[in-house]
């Protein structure tokens, strides 16, 4: 009777670890469809941006430091909001 006991044991344990991952997969997968219809209930915010006419271009001498610092901020912005940016750097200059 020991190995028929040993064999009952197991899968009794089999059993109760596998219902265990079963619930504990059944939660994750409530919980990401809570998320995601709390998300889909979320409406984004629309921002218009100016076109080629709207906006005014001033032709300066802006200092090189300055420029450097305006890219940076525009590559940052759009490194921690997630989107796409069109904007491509094609060359660099050392600023002097």
């Amino acid at each position: 009777m020991g190995r028929l006991d040993a064999l009952i044991y197991s899968v009794i344990g089999y059993a109760i670890v596998f219902a265990g991952i079963i619930v504990l997969v059944a939660i994750i997968w409530a919980f990401a469809k809570f998320i995601a219809i709390r998300k889909k209930d979320e409406k984004p915010e629309i921002v218009e941006t100016p076109t080629a006419e709207e906006v005014e271009i001033v032709e300066e001498n802006v200092d090189d430091k300055i420029k450097i610092a305006i890219i940076g901020a525009i590559m940052s912005f759009y490194s921690e909001s997630g989107r796409k940016c069109d904007f491509v750097v094609k060359r660099i200059k050392r600023a002097k």
